[in-house]
């Protein structure tokens, strides 16, 4: 459903299309690892923060049986609407957890969640 929108300039209505689901929320979080050096006072006094990484979640009704209805753990997933920037703008999105949701007054569910980090490519 497209839609009229009023305001600022750039705002993004809906959601991309991906195969296999319906899709009905997809996030993405960005962070790292980090390093923290202590005073003789036990305050930080230095700290690094390096190897980012992507948190990647989906999820939707089931439609078919392929695509993101198809995800398993440690499965390269191919999320069309994957967006990129905030430190991690390449590496193949690897599957770490599927959740199937059934119940008696609604319909199939499915979630994927992935991490991906810019050094790792597919295999």
């Amino acid at each position: 459903m497209s839609a009229n929108i009023f305001g600022p300039e750039g705002l993004q209505w809906g959601i991309t299309e991906e195969t296999g689901i319906l899709v009905q929320s997809y996030t993405r979080n960005v962070t790292d690892q980090e390093r923290l050096v202590k005073n003789h006072e036990g305050e930080t006094a230095a700290a690094a923060l390096y190897d980012p990484m992507a948190e990647h979640s989906i999820s939707g009704y089931v439609t078919g049986s392929t695509g993101i209805a198809s995800a398993a753990f440690g499965q390269v997933l191919d999320i069309a609407g994957a967006t990129t920037g905030n430190g991690v703008s390449a590496g193949a999105i690897i599957c770490t957890a599927v959740t199937d949701t059934f119940a008696n007054e609604d319909f199939q569910m499915i979630e994927a969640t992935a991490r991906q980090w810019p050094l790792i490519t597919s295999s």
